[in-house]
């Protein structure tokens, strides 16, 4: 037996046994560790990759209003309050890109549920709440799925 694990026959075998076993072990806990390391791992990459743009939109944004990042308040994870992050001053999606440093803070995940505005939390019923169990994301399931026209009911029961 030792014969057969030292040859690249065995090598094999034992690398192939690592790797499911490593499989298993980041899918039993992708939810409750894996998910936030590969999130906050992703989003340092952005940032490094998209520093240029993202000091770009910094000193534009200083420029124009004096301030850097707007903050909005959202519901969260277990229906805290969180605040986001956006640039001050740059219009549209791209004054979005600074949620990546609330990606890497934790406050978001790359996927996750829709953030969801203060005044709309306040009309959730109790069947709802199943929604605050999982982190905000940047992108949700409804935009990956094209179910943007879905009414507040149906994307509550999506979201739970």
């Amino acid at each position: 037996m030792s014969e057969f694990l030292q040859s690249p026959a065995g090598h094999a075998v034992i690398g192939i046994v690592i790797a499911l076993l490593a499989v298993l072990i980041i899918e039993l806990n992708y939810r409750w560790f894996f998910k936030r390391a590969f999130d906050a791992l992703f989003a340092l990459i952005a940032i490094i990759v998209m520093s240029p743009v993202l000091i770009a939109f910094a000193i534009v944004s200083g420029y124009r209003n004096g301030t850097v990042l707007e903050k909005t308040s959202v519901l969260g994870k277990r229906g805290k309050i969180i605040f986001l992050s956006a640039f001050s001053g740059i219009n549209g999606r791209a004054g979005r890109l600074a949620r990546i440093f609330d990606v890497f803070c934790g406050r978001l995940s790359f996927v996750g549920v829709r953030p969801l505005a203060l005044s709309d939390g306040a009309l959730l019923s109790d069947e709802d709440m199943g929604r605050f169990a999982a982190r905000p994301g940047l992108i949700c399931h409804l935009i990956l799925s094209g179910n943007e026209n879905l009414t507040y009911e149906q994307a509550f029961r999506l979201d739970s």
